[in-house]
């Protein structure tokens, strides 16, 4: 099983305007434009408002934190054993080790960051009860970051995520799905952080078995796999016209007259270019896609 991964992120439209900076980050463990698994990607938004002044380093934090962190998890004879019987205890599992591990590691790269003589608590210790901010939580407030995460093994996908964003990926014949539903807790522009006191509590985890097969067509495992940070879907007017860009970017890769990786290198060539035609006419805001292209 090998995967073809394709990365891109642009500076929002408003953004460029007003001259700040890209708060988006992605990251890929391995960094090979193919390979097999296991596989991470990782993309984080940054917060943009004016207390969240330092999110452009928190993201690439949070996307180093995750490869790090979940590099280790996938040398786990653990995924090896995933199944149907005990996939929702794994879910729990992860959720409860592998996302807080996530945050401390996030927590320790965020207090390298900061002067010595400015931290007045410790960064390397859990706030558990929600809703308590610290004197260390208001020093993580600037880094305020998202994260989505999909992770790719021989078995099984795992997805995660924290705050808002998107992941979908596309199984059968053109048929859309999201491992981890939209949160309808998130409103207007709400969303949880890693900055958060007890930022652990809000992660959401689903871990999809590969090799099931889909009784309306026979086919199994995803095709095609997204994750966007939320400038994407929020510069179009439904969720259905959003959804309609991965069966779209499906037809360029796997409907290509010359061949799959010409379709892949099309979108390689192209994507960029793309995020930024539709910042401009949409939401305004940074855009960060990650695909993941099922080459079997």
């Amino acid at each position: 099983m090998t995967w073809g991964l394709i990365g891109a992120s642009i500076q929002g439209y408003s953004h460029l305007r007003s001259n700040k900076k890209n708060q988006d980050s992605f990251n890929i463990f391995p960094n090979e434009p193919i390979t097999p698994p296991p596989i991470i990607f990782a993309l984080s938004d940054g917060h943009g408002g004016e207390k969240y002044y330092r999110s452009d380093i928190g993201s690439k934090l949070a996307v180093e934190s995750a490869i790090e962190i979940l590099t280790e998890f996938t040398k786990s004879p653990l995924i090896e054993e995933i199944n149907t019987e005990n996939i929702e205890e794994m879910n729990k599992k992860i959720k409860n080790t592998v996302c807080l591990d996530i945050v401390k590691n996030w927590r320790k790269k965020v207090a390298s960051q900061e002067n010595p003589e400015d931290i007045k608590g410790d960064f390397n210790s859990i706030q558990r009860e929600k809703n308590r901010p610290s004197i260390v939580d208001k020093q993580l407030e600037p880094y305020g970051s998202t994260l989505l995460i999909a992770v790719i093994c021989t078995n099984c996908g795992i997805f995660i995520q924290l705050g808002d964003g998107d992941i979908l990926f596309l199984s059968g014949k053109n048929q859309v799905e999201r491992p981890i539903p939209k949160d309808e807790n998130l409103i207007a522009n709400e969303t949880y952080s890693l900055c958060l006191p007890g930022a652990e509590h809000y992660f959401k985890v689903n871990c999809i078995l590969f090799g099931n097969k889909n009784e309306i067509d026979n086919s199994s495992d995803p095709s095609l796999i997204m994750l966007s940070t939320d400038g994407y879907s929020n510069s179009y007017t439904s969720d259905e016209n959003f959804e309609k860009v991965l069966i779209d970017l499906s037809k360029i890769i796997f409907e290509n007259p010359e061949g799959l990786q010409s379709g892949i290198k099309n979108i390689k060539d192209n994507l960029e270019s793309w995020l930024q035609e539709t910042s401009k006419l949409g939401s305004g805001d940074d855009i960060t896609v990650g695909l993941m292209v099922n080459l079997n």
